[in-house]
């Protein structure tokens, strides 16, 4: 049931001929409520991001509830995320990768070598394999890039 802001006196709060009505309103929640933006909402609802505006500036909590919905479509996201962590090992490890980076990132190295200045080659070293998982030679060969030689020049600049 859409919510009607309303002042003291109980009655719906109109702006002349608004259109801020209880459908009006119920179609801005179902926007916010999917992550849309103020325009998007707006257009969705049918009315001109004004009337949102002057509906916000005399309905205060309109405008608070309106940023909780908003996020809405993140609150669900991390509950999917919290029932998929329980049954899958791979979203798991994702996870800690992102949140514990110190402990479960990714580490990548890249060796460089300069000569006055200039870099003259470098390597990428690849990060390790995880436990258990196997690589083959001709793999880690591909993996471990190194650029050439870059020759010294006479001293001009290109």
């Amino acid at each position: 049931m859409p919510r009607i802001y309303e002042k003291k006196n109980k009655k719906e709060i109109r702006h002349g001929n608004s259109k801020m009505d209880a459908t009006t309103i119920a179609k801005l929640e179902l926007a916010f409520a999917g992550g849309h933006s103020d325009a998007e909402a707006c257009l969705i609802a049918g009315i001109n991001q004004r009337t949102l505006t002057r509906y916000e500036d005399k309905n205060p909590e309109f405008a608070e509830q309106k940023e909780l919905l908003k996020n809405t479509p993140i609150l669900k996201a991390r509950q999917t995320l919290n029932k998929a962590i329980e049954t899958n090992a791979d979203i798991a490890f994702k996870f800690l990768e992102r949140k514990k980076r110190d402990e479960f990132g990714v580490k990548t190295e890249i060796d460089v070598t300069s000569l006055g200045g200039r870099v003259v080659s470098f390597n990428y070293l690849p990060p390790s394999p995880i436990e258990g998982e196997l690589v083959s030679e001709s793999n880690a060969e591909a993996n471990s890039q190194t650029t050439p030689s870059i020759p010294e020049t006479t001293g001009q600049d290109y």
